[in-house]
């Protein structure tokens, strides 16, 4: 695999139409949401005045990810992957389109559970269809693909944004994201080549159990996925401490304010950006398992460098270094995922991933929130880094067996 020559970006996406539709579309989709996610939060804020109201909304919409991701993953692998999409991305639209109508609190909270919980099917159902658009040699440089593009979105969407609530109000951020929905199922539509997918094989209680316990099963039973998962639920936690944590270091704590705040997240965008085009390159030379083990201490080391820095530009500078092992380390997962897992079983297997980050957040709020103003960032950053790096060691320590799994007789 590391000696196949991988094909450059643009000719992934001139030569493979499928791919690229499904590309454009992610991207319509991706661009959408950072409108109709910003618009929601200031939409709230107006609406209540309460920052406990926006707090509540955030903590319904982790619910999904975590009750509905494993249910939803059987759903993806018995259907049409490219359906879900379909679906999905109708009712999506049709909830962006009610919100511009809420008075109430619970409105606003119904509808964005709704959309969240939709988001269950569609995160999954999407990284689940890429191997099916691709071949296997390729499969490290689509990922990487649909990372650049969401990151390059990343750097302006925020600001046009902003701009748009400002001036047409959030229900006219609210309509343009519905509409990318509707106007991704364009391209969705236009789509072939996906693995025959199987309908429901037996409609009762007993088979969709018997179905999500093989996902589970797998995922555990696999050895190389069986230490991905530990490690990405394990590091979790500390994911959460960094998201949270961030905030107050490089606004308050460093004196940046909301402009340091921004250039910090300008730059790990282009952090993630020059890991989006390095990762195809770096396969040419290493394994995925290589790949990954050092995506995870490279990540875990950063935390130390970037809470340390002790002055604002050179914590922006860490944060944006830190951002090449931390997305690196991301688009390896999928791609691991896509090439270790049976085509049956991958929804199920990326649904179960996609319950990490909610975890990490409850976790997080649960065992550190009464001590955040009493340890400040920098002890919790620092914290985070020590359970982060302490798995990548662990990680490191299993690498035989994730080269092993990967098909690798090659040195790292």
């Amino acid at each position: 695999m590391s000696h196949i020559r991988a094909l450059r970006l643009p000719e992934l996406l001139a030569e493979n139409p499928a791919f690229r539709r499904l590309w454009l579309a992610l991207l319509v989709v991706f661009t959408g949401d950072r409108f109709g996610s910003i618009a929601m939060n200031l939409y709230v804020l107006k609406l209540t005045g309460s920052d406990g109201a926006l707090a509540g909304m955030l903590a319904i919409q982790s619910l999904p990810s975590l009750f509905v991701a494993p249910l939803a993953g059987v759903w993806i692998d018995r259907l049409s992957r490219r359906r879900v999409l379909l679906v999905g991305n109708f009712i999506s639209a049709l909830v962006y389109g009610l919100l511009p109508f809420t008075q109430e609190l619970w409105q606003i909270y119904l509808l964005a559970l709704l959309a969240r919980a939709t988001a269950t099917f569609l995160l999954p159902a999407q990284r689940a269809l890429v191997p099916d658009l691709v071949e296997s040699r390729q499969v490290v440089q689509a990922n990487a693909t649909i990372s650049a593009g969401q990151q390059m979105i990343l750097l302006v969407g925020a600001s046009l944004a902003g701009l748009l609530v400002g001036f047409a109000g959030a229900g006219a951020a609210f309509a343009f994201n519905g509409f990318t929905y509707l106007a991704a199922n364009g391209l969705l539509m236009g789509i072939r080549g996906e693995l025959p997918r199987t309908t429901v094989n037996g409609r009762s209680i007993t088979q969709f159990l018997r179905e999500l316990r093989d996902g589970f099963t797998f995922a555990l039973g696999h050895p190389g996925l069986r230490i991905v998962l530990i490690a990405s639920f394990a590091t979790a936690i500390a994911g959460a401490m960094l998201g949270t944590m961030e905030v107050i270091l490089i606004s308050e704590n460093l004196g940046g304010g909301e402009a340091g705040y921004g250039y910090m997240l300008s730059l790990v965008g282009v952090g993630a950006i020059f890991a989006s085009l390095a990762a195809p390159r770096l396969n040419r030379r290493y394994s995925l398992a290589g790949l990954y083990v050092a995506g995870v201490v490279g990540s875990g080391l950063g935390f130390f460098v970037y809470a340390n820095a002790g002055n604002l530009w050179l914590a922006i500078l860490a944060a944006g270094l830190h951002a090449f092992p931390w997305f690196l380390r991301q688009i390896v997962i999928d791609s691991i995922v896509q090439q270790w897992t049976a085509p049956h079983l991958r929804g199920r297997v990326f649904a179960i991933l996609q319950m990490e980050r909610p975890l990490g957040l409850l976790l997080f709020t649960g065992l550190f929130s009464a001590y955040i103003d009493r340890l400040g960032p920098v002890v919790l950053i620092n914290l985070a880094g020590v359970i982060y790096t302490g798995i990548g060691l662990w990680v490191l320590s299993r690498v035989a067996i994730l080269r092993r799994a990967d098909g690798v007789t090659t040195h790292l």
